[in-house]
């Protein structure tokens, strides 16, 4: 799929169909794009939390093929392992319900 400033081509002559936009303009608008972001992140910068002592409740979400869900299967056993009294839920494919269970 061809790309074109931040939407697929596609998607941009599908929204707007009788509009054009030029390249030069979905360059300027993804460059605004760009600095508007990084002046909100410098204004507004990410104030992390502290994790709890002990977790009550683990989601976790595996949404990765077979190959990916062994590694997946290990990290959710180490998070069983470091955290026994917390309810471990995990959201994966129905193709991918027996491994975790």
């Amino acid at each position: 799929m061809r790309h074109a400033g931040l939407w697929p081509v596609f998607l941009r002559e599908t929204a707007h169909p009788k509009i054009r936009s030029s390249p030069m303009w979905n360059r300027f608008i993804e460059i605004a794009t760009f600095r508007t972001c990084k002046l909100l992140a410098r204004l507004f910068p990410p104030q992390p939390k502290p994790l709890p002592r002990q977790a009550r409740l683990i989601l976790v979400f595996s949404t990765t093929g077979l190959g990916d869900g062994l590694f997946d299967s290990a990290a959710i056993r180490s998070l069983k392992l470091g955290h026994p009294a917390a309810k471990l839920i995990v959201c994966a494919p129905n193709a991918a319900s027996g491994r975790f269970a």
